[in-house]
């Protein structure tokens, strides 16, 4: 029983490297997780080029 658990404490703990990432593809990440900033992404941009557009949507 002895012998068990020295073998099992005897073995190298392995420590994996934890990935360097930008501050940029941090935020990216956590941002990608919120459904509603993503819907808001697409949201906005849409708002400006109909602002861009009025003149030619809405002539009259």
């Amino acid at each position: 029983m002895a012998v068990d658990t020295m073998t099992d404490i005897a073995e190298p703990i392995v420590i994996k490297k934890a990935k360097r990432e930008s501050q940029f593809a941090l935020m990216w990440r956590r941002f990608r997780q919120h459904k509603l900033a993503l819907v808001s992404l697409w949201i906005i941009p849409a708002f400006y080029l109909v602002a861009l557009l009025a003149e030619f949507l809405a002539p009259f």
